[in-house]
């Protein structure tokens, strides 16, 4: 994937810190800012992914537990297709 250059603005002490942070990590800016994101990025998707993962739970079949099973072997495997490994 090709990169895309932005301009964002950042209060100066978030910009101190980061410029600090990334001196000591052995980073340039925005190698820095972009883990950072995808840091913060991959917490949303983890959460997505356990709400889809609880929502396939929810609709097992309580009184059959083989069927359950197979109910939710498959409601993961339609979850986790989602994602973009």
């Amino acid at each position: 994937m090709s990169n895309a250059r932005t301009a964002i603005s950042l209060p100066g002490d978030l910009l101190d810190e980061t410029d600090r942070r990334a001196r000591e990590a052995g980073l340039r800016r925005s190698a820095f800012i972009q883990d950072a994101l995808e840091a913060h990025l991959s917490r949303f998707r983890e959460a997505e992914l356990r709400q889809r993962l609880a929502e396939a739970y929810r609709e097992l079949e309580p009184d059959d537990e083989a069927a359950g099973r197979r109910d939710f072997q498959r409601a993961s495997a339609r979850a986790m297709e989602r994602e973009p490994w």
